[in-house]
């Protein structure tokens, strides 16, 4: 099959219709959110799961167990998307993640001509798929640092496609007992192209503090601000949550500015039994259909 030009540039236009005018492409690359906001989920103090990687893979330096981690999203009436993490601490101080996500668009019909004949064939609008593997250690008593490495693949209406090759680096600093300020990298690296011209990745730069106060043995509350910029857009993402949490139950709320997306973020994650936690996020929808979030983490 030879679709005519005219039709691939429609298909890569309904592909940027997940991304607001000017954002740089490869959606897949921040598509992986994690059910606690990101301005808290990057705390050493905090009873953390392996969905921090997605911000910052220093993270993994606290990383005790081996653990499973499972992500899913709904949002839009026909797309999917899931995946799942491995981590294992690598000695003490270590500790080593991997994982694969995919992205489905849906369904959608393509037409083309070839001479005056006009054909049709139903086809799947955009599928992506991401591989990572993340490494983190605790250098001391204050530091921690991590780095990621992705693969990704995205295909648009089953004509066309692309890869992109990046990595994360990030950094986490604890200045006393209760506060800890971080610093990342995502998404840096380089893609092919797609018919004529690589789509730039969203490479971010964020920096972000956290404060943990522990009540008791039993309730700790968290505030944290994170500052993202996308240097391809130019465009500063600011977001802020706070986590309270009470026994086995922790409600968070979070809440991103300059962004067209949902703003809000609100949230509970309770542990099921000592191995086992699950975490769900609604998203209120500016323009579309709601977003819900899950998580399931399992320790052994």
């Amino acid at each position: 099959m030879k679709p005519a030009l005219i039709a691939l540039t429609l298909i890569i236009g309904i592909s940027n219709c997940f991304a607001e005018v000017g954002q740089a492409g490869w959606q897949i690359l921040r598509k992986p959110q994690s059910a606690r906001p990101q301005a808290i989920n990057n705390s050493v103090y905090m009873k953390s799961d392996l969905s921090g990687v997605f911000y910052n893979s220093a993270v993994l330096g606290t990383l005790k167990s081996k653990e499973a981690f499972f992500i899913s999203e709904t949002g839009a009436s026909n797309d999917m998307f899931g995946g799942v993490l491995y981590g294992t601490p690598v000695g003490e101080k270590s500790g080593l993640c991997a994982g694969a996500l995919y992205y489905d668009a849906g369904k959608m019909d393509l037409f083309w001509m070839e001479g005056t004949t006009e054909h049709t064939r139903t086809v799947t609008s955009q599928r992506d798929v991401l591989a990572i593997i993340a490494y983190g250690k605790h250098f001391s008593d204050r530091l921690y640092t991590g780095i990621t490495v992705k693969y990704a693949n995205s295909n648009i209406a089953e004509t066309q496609e692309a890869v992109a090759y990046a990595g994360d680096i990030g950094l986490i600093y604890v200045v006393n007992s209760k506060i800890n300020v971080s610093v990342s990298g995502q998404n840096i690296g380089s893609s092919s192209k797609f018919i004529t011209k690589a789509e730039e990745l969203p490479t971010t730069a964020s920096a972000g503090i956290s404060y943990f106060s522990i009540n008791n043995e039993n309730s700790y509350l968290a505030f944290g601000v994170e500052v993202p910029y996308i240097i391809k857009e130019g465009r500063v993402t600011p977001n802020l949550a706070v986590e309270y949490c009470l026994g086995k139950i922790a409600f968070d709320i979070g809440y991103k500015l300059n962004v067209e997306e949902s703003q809000l973020q609100a949230g509970l994650s309770f542990g099921i039994n000592r191995n086992m936690n699950f975490s769900y996020a609604f998203l209120p929808a500016r323009y579309l259909a709601h977003t819900h979030r899950l998580n399931l983490g399992v320790k052994f």
